[in-house]
């Protein structure tokens, strides 16, 4: 039964794709904060993972270019090295219990998540879709109010790790929507965000999430880096001061002690210690290769850097390390080429934001949960597309020049050709007659 529902989901779906391609891109993205798993098995897909994978042969088929490319821009060379790293070290350890269901996910996430975000449409056509995201994660968190996070989507955590990321999305589009002039801006769409930010950012207080909470304001403060808004940031934690006050006194006192017990006899903290040990001992039986992927599956894997040294060791650590690295440099090098009063810079801090927050979250939660790291990797796409458009304006710039004869502004890709020299009208002289 659940088989012939996934043919009819698919046969919509593809439907969608083939007459309004955005919208199928725009629900892969605006879903990625519901986390409700809907396949079985050992591997558990979210709504939008599955709809990234119906994308991908709609893709390839309508783009014959790209069949024999997976260009990921910079990020290409640091995530298969990290991958191939993943295959070695469960070969090397003979420990291929869960490792291709894991390996799949992360091409998953890394790859193809990527790969059709940075192609599926042209990025003006993206420029809508944080907003959707931002309409679901409301809802999402006003779902989690209603049923005390405790719904199908599983435990507070997941809870929080979703509206932390649409918490962030929402104070970036809000930092491009504050720096556009005054008579640009939409008054409905400020107060549309800062709405929508109070209710996500109460349903994130209640959540309990800690790790939530941590990646938050570490996404926040990276953002404002970025895009230089600290004035926003300020305004920002004086306004949500007494939201989270109010939020706060609202708790009943063990779930506020729950929230503050960060003492080594609370069981969640034991349980942390616990994942922290057994990760060391796999660590122990191959400290360079690790002893092979897949192990996250097997415990409770609460700490990124202590799974990734027991799955593939230190060389392993080393080539996931290098994918941040690179990003970092990336998109930071991207604003030699778009400041941050572009409004199209929002995907950028949107992708930083996200990145650093799921980062921070995974140094004392699950780093790999379905759907929040598809949003994240999603976003990075979006900022593949959007290099990809400014690498290409000048050379449509000086096309367009060609065409109208015009001279080419210096440093242009493409051989300027002189323009023809046209010469002033000469106007004859006529002899007046005399009165």
């Amino acid at each position: 039964m659940i088989f012939f529902l996934l043919i009819g989901y698919a046969c919509i779906f593809w439907f969608l794709c083939y007459k309004r391609p955005i919208l199928a891109l725009a629900s892969s993205f605006a879903f990625c904060p519901v986390l409700i798993s809907v396949t079985d098995g050992g591997l558990n897909l979210s709504l939008s993972d599955l709809n990234i994978l119906l994308c991908l042969p709609l893709l390839l088929l309508g783009r014959r270019d790209l069949r024999r490319t997976i260009g990921l821009g910079p990020l290409t060379a640091p995530i298969w090295a990290y991958l191939i790293v993943c295959l070695l070290s469960s070969a090397i350890a003979s420990h291929w219990d869960s490792a291709i269901q894991t390996w799949f996910q992360m091409v998953l996430y890394f790859i193809i998540t990527t790969f059709v975000f940075a192609n599926f449409c042209k990025f003006k056509d993206l420029t809508l879709i944080p907003y959707y995201a931002v309409c679901v994660g409301t809802l999402w968190a006003i779902v989690g109010l209603g049923t005390n996070f405790n719904s199908l989507a599983g435990a507070k955590n997941a809870f929080g790790a979703s509206l932390s990321t649409v918490l962030l999305i929402i104070f970036c589009l809000y930092g491009a929507w504050s720096s556009k002039p005054a008579h640009l801006r939409i008054k409905a769409e400020g107060k549309y965000l800062a709405i929508a930010g109070v209710i996500v950012f109460t349903g994130l207080v209640f959540s309990l999430s800690r790790g939530a909470w941590l990646g938050t304001i570490c996404g926040l403060t990276i953002i404002s880096i970025y895009t230089r808004t600290y004035r926003l940031l300020f305004k920002l934690v004086l306004g949500v001061i007494p939201v989270g006050a109010v939020a706060w006194f609202m708790l009943p006192p063990q779930l506020q002690f729950y929230a503050l017990n960060f003492s080594s006899s609370a069981w969640n903290i034991q349980q942390r210690y616990k994942s922290v040990t057994l990760a060391q001992s796999y660590f122990n039986q191959d400290p360079l290769w690790g002893a092979g992927m897949g192990l996250r599956k097997t415990y409770d894997a609460t700490n990124i850097i202590y799974s990734t040294l027991a799955e593939t060791g230190i060389i392993g650590l080393l080539a996931f390390a290098s994918i941040f690295i690179v990003f970092y440099k990336w998109t930071w090098d991207l604003r030699k080429e778009i400041t941050p009063e572009d409004p199209r810079f929002v995907f950028i801090s949107m992708a930083v934001g996200l990145l650093t927050s799921r980062l921070m979250h995974g140094m004392v939660d699950h780093y790999w949960s379905r759907g929040v790291i598809t949003m994240v990797w999603a976003s990075i796409g979006m900022v593949l597309c959007l290099q990809r458009t400014l690498n290409a304006a000048p050379v449509q710039t000086a096309m367009r020049q060609m065409q109208q004869g015009m001279p080419q502004r210096r440093g242009a890709p493409m051989n300027s050709r002189r323009p023809r020299q046209r010469r002033a009208p000469v106007r004859r002289a006529t002899l007046r007659r005399g009165p």
